[in-house]
């Protein structure tokens, strides 16, 4: 597993076309390449909320141009954390 720095992208947060709820989120790293999170289904609100305060953000529309830390397993994000403090939310 990697740890690097790197800056959000862009974010998704929407319905699908069976009506699940999920989440996507993009960063880009330092050497140009881009990751990303896995499609999250979920049903409550409480990784938004743990996302939201890892990151140290008010709202989920703050994330674009964003710092964060990732964790990697190939190109695939399992965990996001906060630049400076040892927070981790996984998003397997």
């Amino acid at each position: 597993m990697e740890i690097i720095n790197a800056k959000i992208k862009a974010s998704y947060l929407g319905v699908d076309e069976e009506g699940t709820l999920y989440l996507q989120i993009i960063f880009d790293s330092k050497n140009g390449t881009q990751y990303s999170t896995d499609r999250v289904t979920f049903v409550d609100a409480s990784f938004i909320k743990d996302i939201v305060n890892t990151l140290e953000i008010r709202s989920w529309e703050e994330l674009p141009r964003k710092f964060a830390r990732i964790k990697l397993e190939g190109r695939r994000v399992v965990a996001v954390g906060n630049l400076i403090e040892d927070k981790w939310v996984e998003v397997r």
